[in-house]
């Protein structure tokens, strides 16, 4: 059973529903999952809250991650993050999709180098913009594919 790590860099509940979907399309493909927010202190206009923020034995016990984000440009929180796998040095080999919506496409371009850097092995989709209907598949895809 595959094992993935949703983690969303989101104040605003579109993102958030952007990482859902692509959640539930795990679980539709029979993964086991965890969902974690880059920065849960941030005021937010989330429909849930308390989510708690990616650890090292979640970034170890996943074996694809799922990375929304909402922002144009890098932030704190996601630069920690990607310093957070680069320091726990477990994104070698590790299966990545990154997505966002219309705004974000440079920021995931940015995030798909990165990671291209570390290691990871990005999952491909026909857009870089997301909705919710193709974060859903691919999180299906992705854990079909174990």
């Amino acid at each position: 059973m595959e094992r993935v790590l949703v983690v969303f860099q989101a104040t605003a509940a579109k993102t958030e529903s952007l990482a859902l979907a692509f959640g539930l399309g795990a679980v539709e493909g029979g993964a086991l999952i965890r969902l974690r927010h880059l920065n849960s202190d941030g005021p937010s206009e989330l429909e849930h809250q308390g989510y708690t923020t990616p650890k090292d034995t979640d970034l170890e016990w996943a074996q694809v991650i799922g990375l929304a984000l909402e922002s144009e440009a890098p932030q704190k929180s996601l630069e920690d993050f990607f310093n957070q796998l680069d320091e726990a040095r477990v994104a070698q080999n590790k299966t990545v999709y990154v997505f966002g919506g219309a705004t974000e496409v440079a920021l995931v371009a940015h995030a798909r180098q990165l990671l291209k850097q570390l290691g990871a092995v990005l999952v491909e989709s026909e857009s870089e913009v997301a909705d919710a209907d193709i974060a859903r598949a691919v999180g299906r895809q992705v854990a079909l594919q174990a």
